[in-house]
């Protein structure tokens, strides 16, 4: 004799649909997961990235910005220096050249004042004034 007929007992289709779908809803919620935390890494190095570019171009534009006024002052101070020589060498030529003119000047003033007292004694030398009361006259001496 046979023991007896062992029976298998196949579990419900139905609930072996929902288990399969309850698997693969959880690994789908798991992938999907995974996704968001790696997408929000990405975005959290994407935007540490992006300040540390910020703070070097910052850093870059006034490291920029101080060597143009360095620059700007450098030549400011050439330019200072530039003015000043030119003012000073003006002067100096004024000086250099005041000195003589003012001779000059002083040596035409007193030629032009012996000019006129050379006339004016010329001219007095030569005309006498006659004053005879009623009628006044004037007599050209040594007139040719």
């Amino acid at each position: 004799m046979s023991g007896p007929a062992q029976v298998e007992i196949l579990p419900d289709p139905a609930a072996v649909a929902a288990r399969a779908a309850a698997y693969v809803a959880g690994q789908a919620r798991a992938a999907v997961a995974e996704a968001m935390s790696q997408q929000q890494r990405l975005v959290a190095e994407t935007n540490s990235q992006h300040q540390r570019l910020i703070a070097d171009l910052k850093l870059m534009h006034e490291h920029q910005r101080s060597i143009w006024e360095l620059e700007r002052r450098r030549l400011e101070i050439t330019v200072e220096g530039f003015e000043r020589a030119q003012h000073r060498g003006i002067l100096r030529r004024a000086r250099r050249l005041a000195r003589p003119a003012v001779a000059a000047g002083l040596i035409l003033a007193a030629l032009a004042a012996v000019a006129l007292s050379a006339d004016s004694s010329a001219a007095g030398a030569g005309t006498r004034y006659l004053d005879d009361g009623v009628h006044a006259a004037f007599v050209a001496l040594g007139a040719d």
